[in-house]
């Protein structure tokens, strides 16, 4: 196998699935599972969605739907058995890409669940409401009343692009000392 071919054989895909789900643990959707095992070009989307769906036919994956009705897959029991006896046939070299590739797939997801943003239609034109938030606290809300759809799309991109320097700007200058006192 080269870097640039990936795995060939279907089954050596489905056990990468298996440990990338086993070692994982968070729940992924299949775009997740795509996006992590084609970065490096370890398998290409064809096999993996029909590896996938033949490891959810077997019972070695269920698929579980969440309230906003996206499906996750998470390994079973007997995924876990199968992949623990079968993962070292995979090269190292295979299954470290895959975790690295894994952690950045990860630290995005978990980006994204942290900022925020909509956008709701008001009689005078848009409201965008912009949000950074963690576990248990909203760090940073604000709202921006806009004239048009095409600013709203504006203030909403910008403000995902760039949080860290919005909060950052916004913070340093309501914190500024005034010169004169």
């Amino acid at each position: 196998m080269t870097e640039l071919d990936g795995l060939k054989d279907k089954n050596d895909v489905k056990i990468l699935i298996l440990f990338l789900l086993k070692n994982i643990n968070y729940p992924l959707t299949i775009t997740n599972i795509s996006d992590i095992l084609i970065r490096y070009g370890q398998a290409n989307y064809f096999d993996i969605a029909e590896g996938l769906e033949e490891l959810v036919i077997k019972m070695f994956v269920e698929k579980i739907e969440n309230e906003h009705k996206v499906t996750h897959y998470h390994p079973t029991g007997q995924g876990l058995k199968s992949v623990e006896q079968l993962y070292s046939m995979l090269p190292s070299s295979v299954r470290e890409k895959t975790m690295r590739s894994a952690l950045k797939t990860l630290a995005s997801i978990k980006r994204d669940s942290q900022i925020i943003s909509d956008t709701q239609k008001t009689d005078y034109g848009y409201l965008v409401n912009c949000q950074i938030k963690d576990e248990q606290f909203d760090i940073f809300k604000f709202s921006l009343f806009v004239p048009n759809e095409i600013q709203a799309k504006i203030v909403q991109k910008n403000f995902k692009d760039n949080p860290e320097y919005i909060y950052k700007a916004l913070i340093e200058i309501i914190t500024k000392e005034d010169e004169n006192n």
